[in-house]
């Protein structure tokens, strides 16, 4: 009895030693809902995600529904829990395009409005955060030819939106367009237009130096 009883305290042990988070009854990570908002429960899907440390991260929730992205969500316990982040309500049908989660406090989102959108023309806003998500501040609108595809920041003033053709383009348009910014996103200019982007395979799809582990 007695070497039984050793055999099934060492399998446990060994059971929690595998880097696993422990699961019960095969639940998935479960999302917080912020103040203001309801729907807390299991997370439909994720994306975006970015781990800057062991136990701090951030990625985007999908709607359960599967049409597209509603808000950042971010973990402080390796996944275990994501708080889901509230982002300014005034946002006119938000779609989050691309994401820049810098560091356990830096974030920067591009946000295509869709109800300001057409169909070769994007409006966006860019989104920020130096807290973590506690709170938000938006850029003034600015509009993308097609859609905004990456978006990287270097510092809180500088960066980047890389901009692809959008569904509702012209058949057979493969433009796409570098935006930059110097102000924080007060203005944006076009770096790189289609012309010179267009074919150039050292940016085509993605920003320069940017990677999915890039800092």
């Amino acid at each position: 009895m007695l070497r039984t009883c050793l055999l099934v305290v060492t399998a446990l042990i060994v059971a929690g030693c595998d880097g696993q988070p422990a699961a019960s009854g095969g639940t998935r990570p479960t999302v917080t809902a912020p103040v203001g908002r309801s729907g807390a429960g299991a997370i439909p899907w994720l994306t975006g995600l970015r781990m800057v440390t062991p136990s701090i991260g951030w990625a985007l929730a999908g709607r359960a529904d599967g049409s597209g992205l509603s808000h950042p969500v971010r973990t402080t316990d390796a996944g275990a829990h994501w708080n889901a982040i509230a982002l300014p309500p005034d946002l006119l049908s938000p779609n989050l395009v691309a994401t820049d989660f810098h560091d356990a406090d830096h974030a920067w989102i591009a946000v295509a409005l869709g109800a300001e959108s057409t169909a070769s023309r994007e409006a966006a806003v860019v989104v920020s955060t130096r807290d973590g998500g506690a709170h938000w501040s938006v850029t003034p609108r600015f509009d993308v030819d097609g859609m905004a595809m990456h978006i990287q920041f270097i510092d809180p003033t500088h960066g980047w939106v890389f901009a692809g053709p959008s569904a509702g383009g012209a058949i057979g348009s493969q433009d796409t367009t570098l935006y930059r910014t110097v102000d924080a996103g007060q203005h944006w200019q076009v770096s790189k237009p289609s012309s010179q982007v267009r074919g150039n395979t050292a940016i085509a799809g993605r920003l320069p130096e940017a990677c999915p582990m890039g800092g």
